[in-house]
């Protein structure tokens, strides 16, 4: 009976440490501030200025509830319930598959679940989704997104680009979350 006594109390205490130190955690800061524009705006810079071909791009005209799913792949629910801004940019010419575009989302668990949306292709015309073969004749490269904090960055574009977005936005964001690519050459 005392051995008994003694495993339930160890069981107990091993117990409570155990939901002591997962209180503790929080999810990783982020370094950004700002709107979605400003993130957007300091990102592209650093990028452009790494690569070997700056990608010429333009401001994407207002993305909103009503064309979010479109512009971005977020019914419009998703993006009523996740966004609170948004900024993106596309390739000026569309000899190649380019957008970036920042979220910034209501908090990190929104910018969480708008990413998990945002990875899974759509099956269906309607579908929520990034829909990465929506250009004419041209495709990505690599499709990726990544979330710090608040804010949710997805790209579409080639290698070379990529790759320095992810290094960029590490860079500044100081904390990510995973890398989730979503898309890898034609398909």
């Amino acid at each position: 009976m005392k051995t008994r006594k003694i495993i339930c109390l160890i069981l107990a205490l091993t117990a409570i440490c155990t939901l002591a130190g997962c209180a503790g955690q929080k999810a990783p800061e982020t370094k950004l501030t700002g709107t979605a524009d400003a993130v957007l705006t300091a990102l592209l810079e650093d990028v452009n200025a790494k690569i070997s071909s700056p990608v010429m791009a333009l401001p994407v005209p207002d993305i909103t509830a009503e064309n979010s799913l479109y512009g971005i792949g977020l019914t419009g629910d998703d993006f009523t319930n996740y966004v609170t801004s948004v900024s993106a940019s596309k390739g000026a010419l569309n000899t190649n598959a380019h957008e970036v575009i920042v979220l910034e989302c209501k908090d990190a668990k929104a910018a969480s679940s708008a990413k998990a949306i945002l990875v899974e292709p759509p099956v269906n015309e309607g579908d929520d989704g990034y829909n990465p073969k929506k250009w004419i004749c041209v495709m990505p490269d690599e499709g990726f997104a990544v979330e710090s904090g608040n804010y949710l960055l997805i790209v579409v574009s080639n290698k070379e680009f990529c790759e320095a977005a992810k290094t960029a936005f590490q860079t500044e964001a100081g904390t990510i979350g995973d890398i989730n690519v979503f898309w890898e050459g034609a398909e």
